[in-house]
């Protein structure tokens, strides 16, 4: 019987077959949907209800599927390579992640016209169903100059970043493959949290910023008791807080409520807490939920127009006397523009508004070293770099 002769499978010929929304929708089972946010699939990661995760067409028409968590973002060929645990950049990988396709959709070879014996094919779809952990490793470089002035914006010194374990990245891998090489117009940092618990930071990138595998509280480890205590949205903003002597942590990512069982921990550290989250949609709502369950009272840097009428607090600080200044939405951010002077003045402005709640309030706001001097072991020890 004559079978015909096999085109070449490649990625056109796959879409001259099927489309990218039918191939995010079989391996994501998802109903494939813009403006909208969805929580993350099983193949993505799972343990999170929070919608995170977003499809969007990109300038030249693509479709891509975001994950702001952090942990996926590609485009119909990069799920599947992401659920093969197979780099979709690599020519072999990608020949893999074609025949994977093929496969599941009965196309080339597979097909009814080709297919002349059947064996036991995989669904890729059941690799979901196995919870491995994405293995994220690094390989550290020195402190250089531009990491210095990006820090010091924030009055984060490198003393600092040593107590709080973050490292400048020469190399990244995910899953045993290397996916970022060092580039001084794209600098990766490493938050260590535990082992296997780390954080990617790319601070130059407009999208895709982060790469993680953790869900941990970030500071959570660095956390001492004190009068006060901040809920911030990133680690960066926790320790440029604490350059200023303010205990603080961050939930993994703006959209992760603190678990109960976490803030009952938690909260026993300080005696009075605040949140201080970017004043827009996503955190504004963070916010409400802090004040609702847990009783967090939330600040804000009130330098953007209400964007929803309809969010409403009692009782709520927000920090207006510097409306004007756009370019301030988070801490690091206002100590940037600002400087050290007028953050500790705006720090004393704050605990002078609610002084009636620390009437026992003692800690020393202008030693900046305060926790520093007091609880880094590694305080006597060189830096590679001072700044």
């Amino acid at each position: 019987m004559d079978y015909g002769i096999l085109p070449t499978l490649n990625k056109d010929y796959i879409l001259s077959k099927i489309t990218p929304e039918q191939i995010f929708e079989y391996y994501l089972q998802i109903k494939v949907q813009t403006n909208i946010l969805y929580k993350a699939p099983p193949v993505i990661r799972v343990g999170d209800n929070n919608p995170t995760c977003s499809f969007y067409y990109s300038y030249n028409g693509k479709l891509r599927f975001q994950d702001f968590a952090g942990y996926f973002h590609g485009d119909c060929f990069d799920v599947v390579g992401y659920i093969l645990k197979i780099n979709s950049n690599d020519k072999k990988g990608f020949s893999v992640i074609l025949d994977q396709i093929a496969r599941d959709f009965r196309l080339h070879k597979y097909s009814n016209k080709y297919l002349i014996s059947t064996g036991n094919t995989i669904d890729v779809r059941e690799v979901a169903k196995v919870k491995v952990k994405p293995l994220i490793e690094f390989q550290s470089r020195s402190w250089n100059r531009d990491d210095a002035t990006f820090w010091l914006a924030g009055n984060i010194s490198s003393k600092l970043l040593q107590y709080g374990r973050v490292f400048p990245c020469q190399y990244v891998w995910l899953n045993n493959n290397l996916i970022y090489n060092f580039n001084p117009k794209d600098p990766a940092y490493a938050y260590y949290f535990a082992q296997n618990e780390i954080k990617i930071y790319f601070p130059k990138r407009e999208e895709y910023r982060f790469l993680g595998n953790t869900s941990y509280i970030q500071g959570l480890d660095i956390l001492k008791p004190d009068e006060i205590g901040v809920i911030t949205k990133s680690y960066k903003d926790v320790l440029s807080l604490k350059s200023f002597g303010i205990q603080a942590i961050a939930p993994s990512s703006e959209t992760n409520l603190i678990k109960k069982e976490d803030w009952l921990k938690i909260k026993n550290y300080c005696n009075h807490w605040f949140s201080l989250l970017d004043y827009d949609r996503t955190g504004i709502k963070m916010a409400i939920k802090l004040k609702n369950l847990y009783n967090v009272n939330p600040l804000f840097f009130y330098n953007y127009k209400p964007i929803n009428k309809g969010y409403k607090f009692t009782g709520s600080s927000l920090i207006k006397e510097f409306e004007a200044f756009t370019n301030v939405k988070d801490f690091y951010d206002y100590v940037k523009f600002f400087g050290k002077d007028n953050t500790l003045q705006l720090i004393d402005k704050v605990k002078n508004k609610y002084e009636d709640l620390f009437n026992d309030f003692n800690l020393n706001m202008y030693n900046n070293l305060y926790w520093l001097q007091k609880d880094n072991p590694n305080k006597n020890k060189k830096d590679e770099i001072l700044f």
